[in-house]
This record gives C-alpha cells, structure tokens and sequence, in this order.
C-alpha cells in the first residue's frame, strides 16, 4: 500500500510540474551597433531587452520551482540525502547566477550602444 502512495504522489507531482521541467533558458537577443543604428532599431531593441529581462526572470522562477519538485520527488522516493540536497541546491545556484551575469552583461552592452547612439547626436 506505501508503496502505491509513493507511485501515485510521484505521478502526481511529475503531472503538476510538466511545465516546471521545461525550463529552456531564452535565446540571446542582438544588439545593434549604437553608431549606425536607427532611432527605430534603438527602441526596438529596447523593447526586446525589456522582453528578454522578464523570460530569464522567468526562468529563474522556473529552476527555483524545479529545484524544489526535484527535491519533493527524490524525498518521495527515499533517495534524498544531504549530499544529494546539496548538489541540486549547487546547480540551482549556478544556474540562476549564470542568468544573472547574463543579463548584467546584456544590460551593459546595450547601454554602452545606447551611449555611442546618443554620442552621434540623435
């Protein structure tokens, strides 16, 4: 019977986290040159910016919850050790700050091309 329980909450937790292991990191966006863009593109790409921003916010909200169904599954399961804890909880946290260098870099490139667009007097 225990052993049913724990198939049966494996199962359910796999059903209601589908979405949660689909954590796909968003595609790397193109920033155009701030000394020959256009006004059009430099707003375009903004808007952009501001678009990828929020999908690796999203992502980050996505691996946290994965960190946390991976967890649940392997306590399910009787395979959760500290050592275990430990290694998704490092992964985690590679990931989410490898998104976080990510947009601190993105950010600055387009910024340093909105400088060099502003500096040709637009």
């Amino acid at each position: 019977m225990k052993s049913i329980i724990k198939l049966m909450l494996s199962f359910f937790l796999i059903l209601g986290s589908a979405d949660i292991f689909a954590c796909d990191y968003p595609e790397k966006i193109s920033i155009p040159d701030g000394n020959s863009a256009t006004k059009l593109e430099m707003v375009t790409t903004m808007n952009n910016v501001k678009a990828w921003v929020k999908a690796i916010e999203d992502y980050q909200i996505c691996i946290e919850k994965e960190e946390q169904s991976s967890l649940a599954l392997l306590k399910i399961n009787g395979e959760l050790t500290p050592e275990v804890t430990t290694n998704v909880q490092d992964l985690t946290t590679r990931k989410f700050n490898a998104a976080v260098e990510d947009m601190e870099k993105t950010s600055a490139e387009f910024n340093a091309q909105v400088r060099a667009f502003n500096a040709k007097g637009n």
